[in-house]
């Protein structure tokens, strides 16, 4: 291995470093298959869900012409729409 593959090498590692805080601090994306897949619905149903606003416009982010969803904000959203349990609310 000769010195500038070295060199390049280890930039690509400095880089990966100075990056690694940034993937941190950002959100999961998730594409269109994945959440079509994740909530039991096809592709064309989940986006005219996006369309109607029945998913949360916070979990829906355009890049482009592209659709992504922020993973964390999904889950939320899905943890508001669970039913509660009997017997959850100290009822008869």
């Amino acid at each position: 291995m000769g010195a500038a593959e070295d060199r390049t090498e280890s930039d690509a590692n400095e880089g990966d470093r100075k990056l690694k805080p940034l993937r941190s601090a950002l959100p999961k994306l998730l594409s269109p298959e994945q959440v079509a897949e994740w909530l039991g619905v096809s592709r064309k149903s989940l986006y005219i869900m996006v369309d109607r606003g029945q998913i949360p416009a916070s979990a829906v982010i355009k890049i482009g012409a592209r659709l992504r969803f922020d993973e964390s904000r999904l889950k939320e959203w899905i943890a508001e729409k669970r039913a509660p349990t009997r017997g959850a609310s100290g009822g008869v």
